[in-house]
């Protein structure tokens, strides 16, 4: 599947883009949700997640499209 050419697919690259920022920062909140009703022993390993799924979503962000 071409993706980012010209013609049809020629803004199909930023579409998925932002249907994956849009699909990461579910995930943010989801685990943001989870650290403030789960048991103190997983808060860290759900802060984990949280900081990996921003630093996921700022690579994205600041990736070309090529």
């Amino acid at each position: 599947m071409a993706l980012g050419f010209s013609g049809s697919n020629g803004g199909i690259s930023e579409a998925y883009r932002k249907f994956l920022v849009a699909d990461v920062e579910s995930g943010i909140t989801k685990y943001e949700s989870l650290i403030e009703t789960s048991p103190k022993e997983v808060k860290p390993l759900y802060q984990n997640v949280v900081n990996s799924l921003c630093e996921l979503k700022k690579n994205i962000l600041e990736e070309k499209v090529k």
